[in-house]
């Protein structure tokens, strides 16, 4: 209520909340991308997506060029991107690279890159870097939940890459 008030109550540019505040609010946030990920019904969003002023691409899953040879087997990864209309405080990406194990999709890595608070008006994730181990045919997945912090307003976004299929052991 405290930002409710510096803007000047309901006559100010928020005017009334929707909503009480709700604290912890990214833990819900996470929790309601993660039950997408188990098979609850959620809006597709497999391509860009926009949050607040900003729009995010999860890009494609690919072989990574400039992260070295990993084990000798190559490094696989993806890196997702947003870009805004206005400059915002933050973004931050946290990107999992998923693989296919029987009926499963475990975690291969995870990576979480933001920018310095400050304005910002796009940013890149890559650091989300997978070594292979050999020589498999894999299919890879992932999710990249971006966080934008927006005019004191945070604004969350989950969006997938086309899965991919790489001579990739894991």
């Amino acid at each position: 209520m405290t930002k409710w008030q510096q803007h000047g109550w309901e006559a100010g540019s928020l005017g009334y909340p929707a909503t009480d505040e709700i604290p912890n609010g990214d833990n819900i946030a996470i929790a309601y991308f993660d039950a997408i990920e188990n098979g609850q019904p959620a809006p597709a969003a497999r391509g860009t997506v926009s949050y607040g002023p900003c729009k995010i691409e999860p890009r494609y899953i690919h072989w990574r060029t400039r992260s070295g040879t990993g084990m000798g087997y190559g490094v696989a990864g993806f890196k997702p991107y947003t870009w805004c209309d206005v400059a915002v405080e933050s973004i931050k990406h946290e990107s999992d690279l998923r693989y296919k194990y029987w009926t499963t999709w475990p975690r291969a890595i995870s990576a979480t890159e933001q920018t310095t608070m400050g304005p910002v008006i796009s940013f890149e994730q890559k650091n989300l870097s997978f070594h292979c181990t050999g020589k498999v045919m894999t299919r890879f997945g992932g999710r990249t939940m971006g966080t934008i912090i927006y005019g004191g307003k945070t604004y969350y976004a989950a969006v997938y890459p086309p899965t991919k299929e790489l001579d990739c052991e894991v």
